[in-house]
C-alpha cells in the first residue's frame, strides 16, 4: 500500500491511498490504520475527489462557525435588552 507523498499535507486525515485496486479515499485512524471510505477511482480522480471532500467539509465548518457566532449575539442582545 502507497500513501500518496502530495495528500500527506490535506487535512482532516483523509488521505488518497493507492493499492493494486486502484485509489480510494481513506482516513487514517488514530491506531495507523485507514478505513476506506470511497470506492476505487483512478488516482487523478481519487485525487479530486479528495479535494471535493475536503472543500465540503470547510464549508460545513464556516457555517457551523457562522450559526455560533449568530447565537452568541442573539444571546447579547438578549442579556442587553433584560438590563
Amino acid at each position: 500500500m502507497e500513501i500518496n507523498k502530495e495528500s500527506q499535507a490535506k487535512q482532516h486525515d483523509f488521505e488518497v491511498i493507492s493499492n493494486q485496486d486502484g485509489s480510494y479515499i481513506g482516513k487514517l485512524r488514530v491506531n495507523g490504520k485507514v478505513k476506506k471510505v470511497s470506492p476505487y477511482f483512478s488516482e487523478k480522480e481519487a485525487e479530486k475527489q479528495l479535494g471535493n471532500l475536503n472543500n465540503h467539509i470547510q464549508l460545513e465548518k464556516r457555517k457551523e462557525i457562522q450559526v455560533k457566532e449568530v447565537e452568541t449575539d442573539i444571546q447579547f442582545k438578549e442579556i442587553r435588552e433584560n438590563d
